[in-house]
């Protein structure tokens, strides 16, 4: 009833306003403009509101039961604007009736509400996605920042007299010392003289112990910082696990791979035995440790500092706090499994205890015994039993306190129980309080060859935890997690390289934001990987395969950071790429071609020596005089086949492999003859003539001479000097020493008779002397015509025409009209 006199005074406005258009007065609407505004803004906050997608859902289930399209629909409302006239609304023709007219007037306010709404929709979309692409576009510029430039270090740069300090600070080999030799800064320097060191003994057939080397090196760099004791100790870890895998041949990788295992478990012991120690140093007063202690007094010693109770201690006063499974715990936890054994043994707890506790002895015994991996068969099956039985006894857990994590801990070890492992991360206070703790108890639980389904899979007959399983667990988290939101980016790649994630270690320290720093200490982390097969082209894993590539190019491009300053710098690290890259005589030759071609130290490199002689950087690498030749000429002939004809005569003439380099060398001559005419190209024609003189001369004068291919290099060579020579002259218009050059090109006909023979003999010329043919036989005919010699120039023409494929209808009609002009 209160809507009634409002649609009252609606109607009585509607008839007034009729009678105005039927008496032809302006229309005059007196309507109240606010409300069909906050009637548009209520559609409008339906419309974009969080809760908008059930009504949408709704109004497309609508549209399709009337059979429209609500996609269609959409799209079409977008674009359509709704611009309505007053006499399109309110044309008494078109209006029925008050209500038809009123309904017509909402509709117009709907679709009208409707298009606002769907346009702030599109434009805060449009919004949202420019922001996520200007975002997108910042990571990805900062990512090629940090690939294309991954040296950039301020702490890293070379130093030398002319070194001003912004340019030093861009680049670690941005400058260059006295002599050519670059002067690197840092541990850069140290690792550099490592590298030289350990091609010397590779070079020698020595053993190099080369993270121990690394890891010294970075403890000596001058006012190091946190990072880099962090970073010494990845090498020092490193240096415990690399001479296990180099006692097992690739071939074996489950055994290398359980070897490694067995490595990660007694650095972690070792690093665990030190930090006991350490604690006891600062709390002297309270551990209480005497002059002359024993192990098992180092471990009594440390539990009074880390259990810090009031009470008194079992060990210390009778009757005190028990502490068998603390002693048991923290002597395996630092690999004193002798002293694991002697508590077990005389611990009245145990012995006494009516569970299987009392069997818990021999079962560490057996444990020992067996290298320390999870028990198998009846004696395993009883400690399984026994920590499945722990797992269910929520009393004891209430009641033991501290000890019950211990507890629990030993029989997961001995048992190989993963789900018992899973639940000490949940007990109070922790048992592995840091992540060394963690992957230590995970690693004596690893079968290596075994996987289980998943991580906290129970414990059924046969199925076994193994190191596949412990990798796909800790690579559940972010590198953030383990890195401490990148503060300390190498936390991280200790739990990459105690697992044998070779891989992912190389490609953070070479990639991640968080390990800018790091980049240089990355290469050298890739060559200690590379060195002892961890990481190797061809493996089965596809992913040390990939580490591999990785590493290789990794090696290459820090080594191709050397070359503009310091070739025999640039050397050392080119045989450690190529050594990543898998060694062979190939990969070796290639990289030493791109070394020769862009240093251009032939003579730091070579040496002076001929026959592959010399005592060049070179000789460190291949002392062998047969093996050095042997690579030199592969790479020679990789330089001439790929059009480096310069590198591949100065490698040639090393090898003393002098044909090979008069080959070179008469294609050279010939193809600066076609293009003579100019200072520059008769200078180095003039050069290679004499380059070539001089190989002819070791030619003549080595063993190769009187054999038939140092014959035969030796004709061609003087063949092509006599070509070039005439093509030079005929050229300059000198007839007469184009036809005394003539005589010296036996293959060229001036005699009717010589016709046969020669054209006989044009099918075996040199390559560079059949290139010229054509030009040769033009500048031959010019010059016997201009001497009137038309016996010679019919001889020349008929042998032309028997080798009319190598010539063209050009030269044909030279040669005739030649001939017409002396008839």
């Amino acid at each position: 009833m209160t809507r009634e006199p409002a649609w009252n005074e609606l109607l009585l406005q509607s008839e007034q306003l009729i009678r105005q258009q039927d008496q032809g007065l302006p229309l005059r609407i007196e309507r109240d403009i606010r409300q069909v505004e906050q009637f548009s803004q209520r559609l409008r906050a339906k419309s974009i509101r969080p809760g908008g997608s059930d009504y949408l859902q709704d109004a497309d289930r609508l549209l399709a039961q009337e059979g429209l399209d609500p996609a269609l629909l959409r799209r079409t409302m977008q674009s359509y604007e709704l611009k309505p006239r007053p006499e399109d609304l309110l044309a008494p023709e078109a209006a029925h009736s008050v209500g038809h007219y009123v309904e017509r007037v909402g509709q117009a306010l709907t679709v009208a509400g409707l298009q606002t709404s769907l346009r702030g929709t599109s434009l805060a979309f449009d919004s949202y996605m420019d922001e996520r692409m200007e975002a997108r576009w910042q990571q990805e510029r900062e990512a090629l920042f940090e690939w294309t430039a991954p040296y950039s270090l301020p702490a890293l740069p070379l130093v030398g007299p002319g070194a001003r300090g912004s340019a030093a600070e861009r680049t670690p080999l941005g400058s260059v010392a006295s002599g050519g030799a670059a002067r690197l800064r840092g541990r850069a320097a140290q690792y550099a003289e490592v590298a030289r060191r350990l091609n010397r003994a590779r070079a020698a057939g020595e053993e190099f112990p080369l993270a121990a080397e690394l890891g010294a090196a970075c403890q000596a760099e001058p006012g190091g910082t946190e990072r880099r004791t962090s970073m010494a100790r990845v090498w020092k870890v490193l240096g415990s696990l690399l001479p296990a895998a180099q006692g097992v041949p690739v071939t074996a990788p489950s055994r290398r791979a359980d070897a490694l295992v067995q490595a990660a478990r007694r650095c972690l012991e070792e690093e665990f035995e030190a930090h006991m120690q350490l604690t006891i140093r600062n709390h002297r007063s309270k551990a209480a440790l005497g002059a002359s202690p024993s192990k098992l007094a180092l471990i009594n010693a440390y539990l009074r500092v880390s259990l810090g109770s009031r009470e008194q201690l079992d060990f210390d006063e009778p009757g005190g706090m028990d502490t068998t499974w603390h002693r048991i715990y923290t002597a395996l936890r630092a690999g004193l499994t002798a002293e694991a054994q002697q508590v077990a043994a005389t611990s009245r707890t145990l012995a006494g205890s009516r569970s299987t506790a009392s069997a818990f002895p021999a079962a560490l015994k057996e444990w020992v015994e067996g290298g320390r991996r999870p028990l198998t068969g009846a004696t395993g099956s009883s400690i399984t039993s026994e920590a499945e039985r722990l797992l269910r006894d929520r009393g004891l857990r209430a009641r033991g306190g501290s000890s019950f994590g211990h507890r629990l801990a030993c029989y997961a070890l001995l048992s190989g129980h993963a789900p018992a492992a899973d639940v000490l991360g949940q007990i109070s206070p922790p048992v592995l309080p840091t992540i060394e703790d963690f992957l230590w108890l995970r690693l004596g639980l690893v079968v290596v060859g075994g996987s289980s389904q998943s991580l906290g899979s129970g414990s059924q007959q046969g199925e076994v935890y193994g190191l596949r399983d412990l990798q796909q667990y800790l690579q559940q988290y972010p590198s953030s997690h383990y890195s401490h939101a990148g503060r300390e980016p190498l936390q991280y790649v200790l739990v990459l390289v105690l697992t044998q994630q070779w891989t992912e270690a190389a490609a953070y320290l070479a990639q991640d934001p968080a390990a800018r720093d790091l980049r240089v200490d990355a290469v050298y982390f890739c060559v200690a990987l590379t060195q002892v097969g961890l990481l190797r082209d061809g493996a089965e894993d596809a992913t040390l395969a990939e580490g591999a590539v990785l590493a290789g190019r990794l090696v290459h491009r820090y080594a191709r950071e050397f070359l503009p300053v310091d070739a025999e710098l640039a050397l050392e690290h080119y045989m450690l790429a190529a050594d990543a890259m898998g060694g062979s005589l190939e990969v070796r030759g290639r990289l030493l071609r791109e070394l020769l071609v862009e240093s251009r130290a032939f003579g730091l490199l070579l040496g002076s020596g001929g026959g592959g002689t010399g005592t060049g950087a070179l000789a460190a690498f291949f002392p062998d005089a047969a093996a050095r030749g042997a690579v030199l000429e592969a790479v020679a002939d990789q330089c001439a086949a790929n059009g480096q004809a310069e590198e591949a005569v100065e490698l040639y003439m090393f090898c003393g492999r002098f044909a090979a380099a008069l080959d070179v060398l008469c294609r050279r001559v010939s193809d600066a003859a076609a293009r003579t005419g100019d200072a520059a190209a008769d200078g180095e024609l003039e050069v290679l003539v004499a380059r070539g003189n001089a190989a002819a001369a070791a030619l003549g004068s080595g063993v190769d001479a009187g054999s038939a291919l140092g014959g035969a290099a030796l004709e061609a060579w003087e063949q092509v000097k006599a070509a070039a020579d005439a093509l030079r002259a005929a050229r300059a218009g000198d007839g007469s020493r184009v036809l005394q050059r003539l005589n010296e090109l036996a293959f060229l006909p001036t005699d009717a008779w010589r016709v046969g023979p020669c054209t006989a003999r044009a099918a075996g010329l040199h390559p560079a002397l059949a290139a010229r043919l054509p030009a040769l036989v033009a500048a031959a005919a010019d010059a016997l015509a201009a001497a009137g010699r038309a016996p010679a120039l019919a001889a020349l023409t008929a042998y032309a025409s028997a080798l009319a494929p190598r010539f063209s209808q050009a030269d044909f009609r030279h040669l005739s009209l030649l001939a017409a002009g002396l008839e």
